[in-house]
């Protein structure tokens, strides 16, 4: 980042506290700015000019099915975004930022790692909230009470669900009294 640009920001923060100094100045940065002093923003610059930085902790999941932010696991995932942030700056001044939507990814099955057979289709908010909607199936059930504890049979088949679900038609469990 420029010098300039640096003096411009503690002239703008400057300006703000100065009209009311309990007035906040945040900066919105990608996820993996902290950990990039060659890129866009200078965290360790900007820090004393700037109350929060407003991490966008999203997007990070490439071009294979996976979580829009994954907290943990493989690839840059949010968890590695708040050390390099936290690295850098006082954990008060970070502010993680999480996605309200998300991507509905065609797959070969329901396992996590399964290949994508399409393009994802991005999903809003509203979209996902309505996904959780109650599920129905019709169904029958036989328990009997054995010797060896209760052992129970159970088929159904579903009524409603959405692409994502995973059905399991037959169930059996077997338990002490």
């Amino acid at each position: 980042m420029l010098p300039s640009w640096l003096d411009s920001v503690a002239q703008v923060s400057a300006a703000v506290k100065g009209a009311n100094p309990h007035w906040q100045v945040t900066m919105d940065t990608y996820a993996s700015s902290a950990g990039d002093p060659g890129g866009f923003y200078d965290i360790a610059g900007l820090a004393p000019s700037v109350d929060a930085f407003f991490v966008m902790a999203y997007d990070m999941n490439g071009s294979a099915p996976s979580p829009t932010a994954a907290l943990t696991g493989s690839g840059f995932t949010d968890l590695d975004a708040l050390q390099e942030y936290t690295a850098v700056v006082p954990p008060s001044k970070v502010i993680l930022g999480v996605p309200y939507y998300g991507y509905d990814w065609p797959t070969t099955g329901p396992d996590l790692g399964a290949a994508a057979t399409g393009p994802p289709t991005p999903l809003s908010y509203a979209q996902i909230a309505n996904a959780n909607t109650v599920r129905s199936s019709v169904g029958v059930g036989l328990t009997w009470a054995s010797p060896f504890g209760p052992l129970t049979v159970n088929y159904a088949v579903p009524l409603t669900k959405a692409s994502y679900d995973v059905v399991q038609p037959l169930g059996f469990s077997a338990g002490p009294y």
